[in-house]
């Protein structure tokens, strides 16, 4: 029997396909409402609203949470779904009818629903996969989600200057449909190994959580790691937007240039997931992979404060963007297999919604008071210095996972397996 007949694992593939509709439509929406929020307030409105994203993710999470008490983690992924869709359709209504207020929520939902989405998508993959599976598999599941995110950056970069910016903005309700059919294929394809838990206690959100954080100590170590990681991501973003804004005044043409930026990410993202990614997955631990990949980065950043401007921090974050997608998700994924049905759906969307997004708004609050009241001048150079600082928190934060329990039994089953 070949690994592709199993039922578990044809049900990753589906699951990785609705993955790759979420990301589609989140690239045409991700250009476009940069674009539009941009062409109102400037980059510098971007700090302020990134520093309201607490005021989202909170509620968000807490939602989630309780869904997932109600009704389990298939539901609240379709409704998950079916919010996000709604929500984005009325962004779009009241940005058509004038209310330029509208682009700002748009981007804050955007930065939350695909963060949501995504994660639930990568907790049903964690607890279907055997650890020697997802070893093997992670690559191809990354590569198809790529596909999507790839084919949505160029759909910008083609129709934003045809179509308008505005109608970009439907993408994610569009997709909604095919994906929520894709969905219900997985779990009926995985219910051999996927066992729903319906013992999660019905707490709310931090009695759920801190207990985990406090059983296994590789939790807080990976917030932290994914925390300083997405501070270095956005800084660097923060400075290619300016850069972007500077260079391409035009509201239409910023969207389709950024498309195309987005898309090449991805597509050099989907390199490193067909011939990187499975061999370092194969060949090293996750640990010690989080452990090389902020010198990657060095360079880049490097480059940056020598020289900054939108060829230097476009190439920081298409190197960011693309190990962000490929290795960096697939070894931070591989940590959560061995773990407890609760850590997978309720802890690691902690993780992940606060490390991804809450750092976002972190970075963005300091941006935004440091400007107000001590003059911060918001220049790509500036924000290149920053992006240098969080670096070398990333490093720490990579080497304070060193000797976690997940890490010693895993090195424990590797000697027993080479014996």
């Amino acid at each position: 029997m070949t690994l592709f007949s199993l039922p578990h694992v044809r049900a990753a593939l589906w699951m990785a396909s609705s993955g790759s509709l979420v990301l589609l439509g989140y690239e045409c929406l991700r250009s476009a409402s940069n674009s539009l929020f941009k062409a109102q307030y400037g980059t510098g409105g971007l700090p302020f609203l990134m520093a309201l994203l607490p005021f989202v993710i909170l509620p968000a999470l807490a939602g989630y949470n309780r869904l997932l008490t109600w009704v389990g983690a298939k539901h609240t992924l379709f409704l998950c779904h079916l919010i996000a869709s709604i929500l984005i359709l009325a962004c779009y209504g009241a940005i058509h009818a004038g209310f330029h207020s509208a682009t700002g929520a748009l981007c804050l939902i955007r930065d939350v629903y695909v963060v949501v989405l995504i994660e639930q998508h990568w907790s049903f993959l964690n607890s279907i996969l055997k650890q020697e599976q997802a070893q093997r598999l992670n690559g191809l599941v990354m590569t198809i989600s790529s596909v999507g995110a790839v084919i949505g950056g160029f759909l910008a970069h083609l129709l934003a200057e045809r179509t308008g910016t505005l109608a970009l903005v439907l993408a994610p309700a569009i997709c909604a449909l095919p994906s929520l059919g894709l969905i219900e294929a997985a779990y009926r394809g995985g219910k051999s190994t996927f066992q729903e838990k319906k013992g999660i206690k019905k707490q709310g959100l931090w009695a759920s959580v801190v207990p985990l954080f406090r059983e296994h100590p590789v939790l807080p170590a990976l917030l932290f790691m994914v925390t300083m990681s997405q501070t270095y991501g956005t800084l660097v973003d923060l400075g290619f937007q300016e850069c972007l804004l500077r260079t391409y005044p035009s509201v239409d043409k910023q969207t389709a240039v950024s498309g195309l930026f987005f898309s090449l990410s991805n597509g050099m993202s989907l390199v490193f997931q067909l011939f990187l990614t499975p061999w370092l997955l194969t060949t090293y631990t996750p640990y010690r992979i989080h452990r090389m990949i902020p010198w990657l980065h060095l360079t880049c950043i490097g480059l940056c404060i020598a020289a900054p401007g939108i060829w230097t921090l476009g190439a920081a974050l298409l190197l960011f963007k693309a190990v962000d997608y490929s290795l960096f998700r697939g070894a931070k994924e591989l940590l959560y297999i061995p773990l407890s049905f609760s850590v997978r759906f309720q802890a690691k969307e902690c993780i992940d919604i606060l490390g991804y997004r809450g750092s976002k708004s972190i970075a963005s609050s300091f941006l935004f008071f440091a400007k107000k009241f001590w003059g911060f001048s918001f220049t790509p150079l500036s924000l290149s210095w920053l992006g240098a600082a969080s670096l070398l928190g990333w490093m720490q934060a990579s080497i304070w996972m060193r000797g976690t329990p997940v890490e010693e039994t895993e090195l424990a089953l590797q000697k027993k397996e080479a014996s």
